[in-house]
């Protein structure tokens, strides 16, 4: 979970994902 979470700040941090994105992405991760 870590690894994902780390990988969804690297395209965050890229541009590649949005800020609202990466929350529902990470809030999805989390359950």
């Amino acid at each position: 979970m870590v690894t994902q979470l780390t990988k969804l700040g690297e395209l965050k941090g890229a541009g590649v994902l949005s800020e609202a994105e990466f929350e529902a992405a990470k809030a999805k991760l989390l359950g």
